[in-house]
């Protein structure tokens, strides 16, 4: 009889341990990598909603401030920007980075920082008119870095 107890007892405190210890590691290293991927499925809806913006972008440094245009083009402007932030912050909370590199589960850290660069460019680009080719080619190159599929 005592047996039976002791057997349940220790399977019940295994079973407890392994529970706590699965979401140790989830919490750790699984969650911050889902992260990263939630931004870049962020990055990638966002080149696809702002392109007719980063594709013609106007100089609107010179417009009223209570201008529509000159709003829209800064909250797109701003959303890239954030969006460049988020992808460092979540890819540099990302433990043993270099690990899950090896075995393709995360981007390069090459490629996160060129995207990063690229999305800042990007977004500093919005107020500059006559770089429409330019900025499509930034976001294509983004898209490489960063492995999402080009928009058909």
């Amino acid at each position: 009889m005592l047996n039976i107890i002791l057997t349940a007892a220790i399977t019940l405190i295994g079973g407890i341990i392994l529970f706590i210890f699965q979401h140790i590691i989830i919490e750790i290293f699984i969650k911050p990598i889902q992260k990263q991927k939630e931004v870049i499925e962020n990055i990638a809806i966002s080149l696809i909603h702002f392109s007719n913006l980063y594709t013609s972008p106007v100089q609107y440094g010179s417009l009223p401030s209570d201008n529509p245009i000159r709003k829209k083009y800064m909250d797109a402007a701003n959303k890239v920007r954030e969006l460049a932030a988020l992808l460092k912050v979540k890819s540099e909370n990302i433990l043993l980075y270099d690990k899950w590199n090896i075995i393709k589960y995360v981007l390069p850290k090459q490629n996160v920082e060129q995207a990063f660069e690229g999305l800042i460019h990007l977004a500093n680009s919005f107020g500059s008119e006559g770089r429409g080719v330019e900025n499509s080619d930034i976001a294509d190159r983004i898209r490489t870095l960063l492995e999402i599929p080009k928009q058909s």
